[in-house]
């Protein structure tokens, strides 16, 4: 949660989207439900994650004034480039011009893990892509919007990273699941 937080105090800096991958059981707790409350809900894009883990992922607008204002935001949240090695991360060129460049960074700042991401894996044209595919589900009062699975399972296995190997026979599991419940008449799948 603290670096859903985080994050949220700085995203009125960025445009572009925000996807938050939270755990089933971070997302029904009153504190995520407070927090979603409060964000700018039309540009957030939720992915349950597998694990319990939180990583917010941050598909920023890609003008020099949008990348000169994540700049700062991350300069801000002390964010480095995540290492091992290194608890407070790597420190790099936080410039428009150093990010310009840039497909996807993973960090960790003073809040967490934050990855930086322009366009996801297999979506060459963002979350613009996804946005589409997502379906609002309420949660706690709240309208929040879910990427579609069959969208995660194919960003997952072509980003191929072991992370993605090891979490896709388990979505795979799910979506024919949810198969399986459409074609017996139940309410549609993610």
């Amino acid at each position: 949660m603290l670096a859903l937080a985080g994050v949220a105090a700085h995203l009125q800096q960025v445009t572009g989207y925000v996807a938050m991958n939270v755990s089933p059981a971070t997302l029904v707790t009153a504190g995520c439900t407070r927090l979603l409350a409060g964000l700018p809900l039309p540009r957030i894009l939720l992915e349950l994650s597998e694990h319990d883990p939180v990583a917010v992922v941050v598909a920023p607008a890609t003008t020099r004034d949008d990348l000169t204002r994540l700049g700062a935001a991350l300069r801000e949240l002390k964010a480095g480039i995540r290492v091992d090695e290194l608890p407070e991360g790597l420190p790099f060129d936080t410039s428009a011009a150093a990010l310009k460049g840039m497909t996807m960074l993973n960090l960790r700042s003073q809040f967490g893990d934050l990855d930086l991401t322009f366009s996801p894996a297999g979506f060459p044209a963002g979350y613009a892509d996804l946005i589409g595919r997502a379906r609002e589900h309420v949660v706690a009062g709240l309208t929040i919007r879910v990427a579609a699975l069959r969208d995660v399972i194919t960003s997952k296995a072509t980003a191929n990273r072991p992370k993605d190997q090891d979490a896709l026979p388990e979505l795979i599991r799910l979506a024919r699941q949810a198969a399986r419940g459409r074609d017996a008449g139940d309410s549609p799948a993610p």
